[in-house]
């Protein structure tokens, strides 16, 4: 005889065949109760609320599971994870940024620097030129050989960027303007292959099938 998640978990997929998503939402939400780090459940209850058409609930629960397997060391899960959030809301800039910290760790320097890339991108058209500068910063951190010295965008300059920030503020943009100008560089030579990633690692295809990779039941 089945035990009690079993039976739930029964239960939530019979009101799925017939439709109920509501009952079936229910099913998996008791059972968070008794274990909210459930990661099946909590995807489950994620997949559901995209389909509801509440994709805020589903961001938390994939949150909880993309914070579980960061703690936890599983790095290429949780960036499978993340990729979904990023899919529900790709105006999240904090999840590019976990994304690049994610494939950093993985060695998967190429794709760390194009998240960061999105993110200068993203905080210069909101006008937050201290996130353009993190970003930068941390472009540079990953491979500091990828920031051409001849466009004034090396890791030695970007302490020049902080003490110009007032000056990019208040005044005529200069700073703006020096920095789209090394992210327009950096974004090139991004597309058109001139930043070599010399530790690729995996290929990234793997984590288009999220379920098939990371649950089991």
């Amino acid at each position: 005889m089945p035990g009690t998640r079993e039976r739930i978990v029964q239960s939530a997929e019979k009101h799925l065949s017939r439709g109920k998503l509501d009952q079936a939402l229910k099913d998996y939400l008791d059972l968070l109760k008794s274990n909210p780090n459930d990661a099946f459940v909590l995807n489950k209850a994620g997949d559901l609320c995209v389909r509801m058409g509440r994709p805020a609930d589903a961001i938390a629960h994939f949150a909880r599971i993309a914070e579980s397997y960061s703690a936890d060391g599983f790095f290429l899960k949780a960036i499978a994870i993340f990729k979904k959030i990023n899919k529900i809301d790709p105006t999240r800039l904090d999840i590019y940024e976990r994304l690049a910290v994610l494939y950093t760790k993985q060695g998967l320097t190429q794709d760390a620097r194009s998240h960061y890339l999105t993110l200068a991108e993203q905080s210069l058209k909101r006008n937050d030129i201290p996130g353009a500068i993190s970003a930068f910063a941390s472009i540079a951190a990953t491979d500091p050989t990828c920031i051409q010295p001849d466009a004034g965008q090396t890791a030695q300059d970007l302490g020049q960027f902080v003490g110009d920030q007032d000056d990019g503020v208040t005044g005529g943009g200069k700073l703006t303007h020096r920095l789209q100008e090394g992210l327009a560089l950096l974004r090139c030579e991004h597309g058109c292959g001139l930043i070599q990633d010399q530790d690729a690692g995996a290929p990234m295809q793997e984590l288009e099938n999220f379920d098939a990779l990371l649950f089991t039941d």
